[in-house]
């Protein structure tokens, strides 16, 4: 880089550096809390989470000339928190050979909060940690990257995509490829809840591409979920296939990632109905999962898939799961969507009045937080089921995915799922 470039850079850094909450502690998780059922808190931990925000907004604005000698308590006692092994091993998207920062027991405590659905706590702790330390670039790139992505889900997204800028300009000064990448999966992310999938589609390969020739297998599998969607919004459902089940190979050992896109083919096997493979996905999912954004929609699609394959014990016991996590823990938008998956499924095998109670509660819970494309969904949901036969042509490649998922070892549900709050 050059001298001019290299000034730049330190401006946009220093300016960054002195990004303010816009809310104290207790009035984001407030905030959080408003929308749920009596209150309830998101898991066993909100009171660790409550303290280290607010010793990170004390820190920066303790004296800069004179700073407190707790300045980075938040630091330490997140770190104490998470524990040395989970820390290590960083966010969902962190490259696994990246070099260890002080800022990272936040990041990783903030993505534990946005996992259970407090998504405005989370936001205060990522922008009162943006400015806390003396951080490197691409820690600052990182914390934008999750701002963005949490600005995204509670519906500001001019917030994210001011963010995202600041990320590119971030990327571009540094020549950073990290963080090029980060940036492009976050402009994806945002076109794809727009509905525009031929933009989602260009974003989502550029980033997985250049995932791939620099190693990030992380960010790659997550820019492949957008080109799932895609391929399976087009009809073309081999690609889809073929994307998912590559990317759940390659996550082999990834607890939370391997998790998530084994609910993403489970879903994706309901779209083109093969609910019995299916069926076989989501139990294993439903099995090893232990965190909500991932729990909570499996639960729904095996309720789903075992309308459709009849098992009506089963479709009950997920239903229970949910319902119980609806009142609870967890993320409230996953809940509502499985409401509304068990909802459907109850309705298939003929439970239509305890189908329209869990529809008015998905309603409810949209309504409440404005979930709009649920509520609309609560709306048109019209008791049948929703996996049917389609006549979708499966090429031989498909054939084996669906082949191989057949023989997948039978596992066994347990009495009822819990939640793990340490698994991040």
């Amino acid at each position: 880089m050059n001298a001019s470039n290299d000034q730049a850079l330190d401006r946009l850094t220093a300016r960054l550096a002195r990004v303010r909450p816009a809310t104290g502690s207790g009035a984001a998780y407030r905030a959080d809390l408003a929308s749920r059922p009596a209150h309830a808190p998101f898991s066993r931990d909100d009171g660790t989470w409550l303290l280290v925000t607010e010793l990170a907004i004390q820190g920066i604005l303790s004296d800069v000339a004179d700073p407190a000698p707790d300045r980075f308590a938040a630091v330490t006692i997140a770190r104490r928190h998470l524990g040395d092994s989970a820390v290590a091993d960083g966010c969902r998207h962190d490259p696994p050979n990246r070099q260890p920062s002080p800022a990272d027991p936040l990041r990783v405590l903030a993505e534990q909060m946005e996992y259970f659905g407090s998504l405005r706590l989370a936001a205060t702790l990522l922008d009162a940690g943006q400015a806390l330390g003396d951080w490197t670039t691409i820690d600052i790139g990182r914390i934008l990257a999750q701002r963005a992505r949490l600005a995204r889900k509670f519906g500001d997204s001019g917030g994210a995509l001011d963010r995202l800028a600041q990320l590119e300009r971030l990327a571009i000064l540094a020549h950073d490829d990290e963080l090029r990448v980060r940036a492009r999966l976050g402009r994806a992310a945002l076109h794809q809840i727009a509905g525009n999938y031929p933009a989602t589609e260009r974003q989502a390969a550029s980033c997985a591409a250049l995932a791939r020739r620099c190693g990030f297998s992380r960010l790659e599998a997550a820019a492949r979920v957008g080109l799932i969607s895609c391929a399976a919004h087009r009809g073309d459902y081999a690609s889809a296939l073929r994307y998912a089940a590559q990317t759940l190979q390659e996550l082999r050992g990834e607890t939370v990632a391997e998790s998530e896109h084994a609910a993403n083919l489970g879903r994706l096997l309901l779209d083109i109905g093969e609910p019995a493979a299916a069926y076989t996905v989501f139990a294993r999912t439903v099995v090893d999962a232990r965190l909500p954004h991932v729990l909570y929609p499996a639960l729904g699609g095996l309720a789903v898939a075992a309308a459709a394959t009849s098992a009506v014990e089963v479709v009950w016991w997920a239903s229970r799961q949910v319902e119980a996590a609806a009142h609870g823990r967890g993320s409230l938008y996953e809940s509502a969507a499985a409401l509304i998956d068990c909802a459907s499924a109850l309705a298939g095998i003929g439970a239509d009045k305890r189908a329209i109670e869990l529809r008015d509660r998905a309603a409810e819970l949209a309504t409440l937080n404005g979930f709009h494309e649920i509520r609309y969904a609560a709306g048109d949901l019209n008791l049948e089921p929703v996996v049917a036969e389609r006549n979708v042509r499966r090429s031989p490649a498909a054939r084996r995915v669906i082949d191989q998922i057949a023989h997948w070892s039978p596992v066994e549900l347990p009495a009822a799922v819990s939640l793990d709050s340490s698994l991040v």
